[in-house]
């Protein structure tokens, strides 16, 4: 499995890439942003490697995007600073830096006060995250 995701009762979605996602296991994914877009507030997502999207698979994202509720904001977690540099870019060429922002793998807590989480929000979601295996990349000792 390339992905995984769950969300707190808190509205905070974790999500943790471990490789592309098939276009299959993609829209399953979007489908369940799309089921759960009225109740979630925020995504932090951890991406461990280079494994990008395709294009298509940033198109269905950026629609998905655009039907969450207002102020709903996305934390990149990943040591890759190809991505992090590629989404700061974005960010500035389209004024969206209140919406999204990368950081480090190891930069939970300054993610989560991007997101707006209070504490007991950020220990929930930070249990969640080592629930699914967020922090740490199949093969390697837990960081988180």
């Amino acid at each position: 499995m390339s992905m995984r995701y769950d969300k707190t009762d808190h509205g905070f979605m974790v999500h943790a890439a471990f490789e592309a996602p098939s276009d299959d296991e993609w829209r399953k994914f979007l489908e369940y942003m799309r089921g759960n877009k009225d109740v979630l507030k925020a995504t932090i997502v951890f991406v461990h490697g280079d494994n990008g999207l395709t294009a298509t698979q940033r198109s269905e994202l950026a629609d998905v995007i655009k039907v969450m509720r207002r102020g709903f904001r996305t934390a990149v977690m990943t040591d890759s600073r190809v991505t992090r540099g590629v989404l700061t870019a974005l960010n500035w060429l389209t004024k969206k830096q209140d919406d999204s922002r990368a950081f480090s793998l190891n930069g939970f807590d300054e993610a989560m006060v991007f997101l707006g989480a209070t504490a007991d929000e950020s220990r929930v979601t930070r249990d969640l995250a080592k629930k699914i295996g967020a922090f740490t990349k199949p093969g390697r000792a837990a960081n988180g």
